[in-house]
């Protein structure tokens, strides 16, 4: 289950999100705003959401 602990509407109806979620779930890409954040806890990945291409980029991972 994704979870955004922040939602932000300024200036825009499509909402700049920050959440958490586990590497199995399907990540959202409608009505988000480019820039939004997620972090899987399960894998420590953080990936930032490309408006244009609606795709979640991976960014870096916590793992060592």
């Amino acid at each position: 289950m994704v979870t955004f602990s922040g939602i932000s509407r300024v200036n825009s109806e499509t909402p700049y999100c920050e959440g958490f979620c586990l590497s199995t779930d399907t990540k959202p890409t409608e009505d988000i705003r480019n820039g939004s954040i997620l972090v899987e806890i399960d894998t420590g990945n953080v990936f930032f959401f490309n408006e244009d291409s609606s795709t979640w980029v991976e960014q870096f991972s916590f793992q060592g």
